[in-house]
């Protein structure tokens, strides 16, 4: 859940962990359940990476126009998908996240 600066990770209706990254400017999450990495999507268009234990920002990317309103890792493909209300991004997720990259994207317009 989102409103405040802590993600709330539930599994049948238990709240099973809390966490705080110090960030209150974020949209969306998405975990990344092979590593300790969290993907947020910031109000300034950007995903951050960060290590959900140690709370460093691993990385940034950019290159969404528009807010970013969907983040879903697929753990198969080892990539990140982030959806913005006129583009399909996706992105390499690499064992070193620092070179993590854009691989492809699908540009489409908004009315």
């Amino acid at each position: 859940s989102i409103g405040d600066e802590n993600i709330y990770i539930w599994e049948n209706g238990e709240d099973l962990t809390i966490i705080n990254l110090g960030i209150d400017n974020f949209s969306y999450y998405a975990i990344y359940l092979k590593e300790t990495f969290i993907a947020t999507s910031m109000n300034d268009n950007t995903i951050r990476i960060y290590d959900f234990i140690t709370k460093i920002n691993l990385k940034t990317f950019y290159g969404h126009t528009q807010p970013v309103i969907k983040l879903e890792f697929v753990f198969s493909l080892n990539v990140l998908l982030s959806l913005s209300k006129n583009s399909l991004k996706l992105w390499n997720i690499k064992e070193n996240i620092s070179d993590s990259i854009l691989i492809n994207e699908i540009m489409f317009s908004t009315p």
